[in-house]
C-alpha cells in the first residue's frame, strides 16, 4: 500500500528542499513539486501541514481537509488492518 504521510514544515528558506517533520518527530527534507520552474505548492511558511509523497510535497492542507484526511486515514487502516489474511498494511498503525 502506498500512503502519503503528514509532515509540519519547520523552516523554508525559499528554496528547495524545505525541512520537514512527521508525526512521529522524524525530521527530514523534502522537495517541492514543479513543471517548468512553477511549483505547486508556494509560500510555504513554518507551522504548515503538508502532505509528502516519496518525499515531494504534495499539497498544504488547511484545517478542514486535514481533518477529513485524517479520519479517512484511520478508517482505511482500520479495515484493512482487520481482514483475516494480513496485507502489507497491517504493520501501519492507526493514530488518531
Amino acid at each position: 500500500m502506498c500512503m502519503s504521510r503528514l509532515h509540519k514544515v519547520l523552516d523554508n528558506d525559499g528554496a528547495a528542499p524545505v525541512r520537514v517533520e512527521d508525526v512521529e518527530g522524524t525530521v527530514t527534507r523534502a522537495w517541492l513539486l514543479a513543471l517548468d520552474g512553477l511549483g505547486f505548492v508556494r509560500g510555504l511558511e513554518q507551522g504548515d501541514i503538508v502532505s509528502l509523497h516519496w518525499d515531494w510535497v504534495c499539497d498544504r492542507l488547511a484545517r478542514s481537509p486535514l481533518a477529513w484526511l485524517r479520519a479517512c486515514t484511520v478508517a482505511n487502516l482500520n479495515a484493512v488492518n482487520t481482514l483475516a489474511i494480513p496485507s502489507p498494511a497491517a504493520t501501519c498503525e492507526a493514530r488518531t
